[in-house]
């Protein structure tokens, strides 16, 4: 692997056989280095996924070349804190995005994974199995049988009760950083929930639709719980946005 001083353009060549490819990234980044003898691997790989010629974002991320909006795939590797702050402050990738936005999409190892546990759900709720919180209900009533034409009822009233934070709302920046971790930790693939409900959260991330979620509010020992329920409910086409 070969950079170029003082451009940032990187040769990669491929594993065995085949032509060298281009990618951009800034020379002084850490995950090169400014002698070119960083880490290669991410960059390498983001560029060998696409199998053409592209450019790389500040940490190895594919950039597409007609627009410059640089694609973040969750489920690939951990986020890193300049991850979150890029898509936090880069807001939206629709039409009017600038150069350097960030589209945040789902890596298809992650995408399988979110489906697989989305289909056990399912299947539970198909075989008539207690499953805490989704045919019962919670904290006290957790021992209480939730009836199967109920139980869509009891995810929306979940929500409604829990989106009870007061106070000025969070900025648009901070909720922007909320989505995406929720929308990382769901990536795992270990939530149960549709990959629907993924697709939307990293659409509204993509279109700039941010939920407003006032920054008082909490629920037992899990903080986060009406926060997340106010930014949930705007997924239901309630709350605000």
């Amino acid at each position: 692997l070969t950079l170029s001083p003082g451009t940032g353009w990187v040769e990669v060549p491929p594993a065995r056989t085949g032509p060298v490819l281009r990618g951009r990234a800034p020379a002084a980044d850490p995950v090169i280095g400014r002698d070119g003898a960083g880490s290669w691997g991410r960059c390498r790989r983001a560029v060998m996924m696409r199998r053409r010629p592209v450019m790389l974002g500040a940490g190895g991320e594919a950039v597409d070349p007609g627009t410059g909006t640089i694609r973040l795939e969750l489920g690939r590797a951990p986020l890193r804190v300049a991850d979150v702050v890029a898509v936090a402050r880069t807001p939206g990738t629709g039409p009017e995005a600038r150069e350097g936005a960030v589209r945040v999409t789902l890596a298809p190892e992650a995408a399988a994974a979110v489906e697989a546990s989305g289909r056990l759900v399912s299947r539970m709720v198909d075989e008539g199995r207690v499953v805490y919180g989704v045919s019962t209900g919670f904290g006290h009533l957790a021992a209480r049988r939730i009836s199967r034409e109920h139980l869509s009822e009891l995810q929306v009233n979940l929500l409604r009760s829990t989106a009870a934070g007061v106070g000025k709302p969070y900025a648009g920046e901070e909720v922007r950083a909320m989505m995406l971790l929720r929308a990382a930790s769901l990536a795992h693939g270990f939530s149960g929930i549709r990959r629907e409900t993924l697709d939307l959260l990293l659409a509204m991330l993509e279109r700039d639709v941010v939920p407003v979620v006032p920054e008082k509010g909490s629920v037992g020992a899990s903080g986060d719980l009406a926060p997340l329920a106010h930014l949930a409910l705007v997924l239901i086409g309630e709350g605000e946005a």
